[in-house]
């Protein structure tokens, strides 16, 4: 994706399909954090589908971020702790009693 746009409406990309307004999700990694702004402005390619987005739409987006940038991501997974519980000794099965003879069945 390109931070401008084409002066003419053909694609810069495929050179081929022309650039068409559209709205569409803005999808961009801040830091390690992604960062997602449903109904965007942008052009795509009839031919190629290439996404552009102008430099006035991108600096709005910037703006609202700020200079600290995006929230930090509290979803990535923590390391494991190492396990500091005590190791528990398995208890055998527990036997049958064999002491008292069965009774016999009729």
């Amino acid at each position: 994706m390109s931070n401008h746009l084409p002066e003419t409406n053909t694609c810069p990309s495929c050179q081929v399909g022309l650039l068409r307004p559209t709205r569409q999700v803005y999808v961009h990694l801040y830091n390690g954090t992604l960062v997602h702004a449903p109904n965007v402005p942008a052009w795509r390619c009839d031919v190629c589908g290439a996404s552009f987005y102008d430099s006035k739409t991108l600096n709005r987006i910037e703006l609202l971020i700020g200079d600290a940038g995006p929230p930090p991501n509290h979803h990535l997974p923590t390391p494991e702790a190492p396990d500091d519980r005590p190791a528990h000794a398995e208890e055998p099965p527990e036997q049958p009693d064999t002491s008292q003879p069965h009774p016999d069945p009729l």
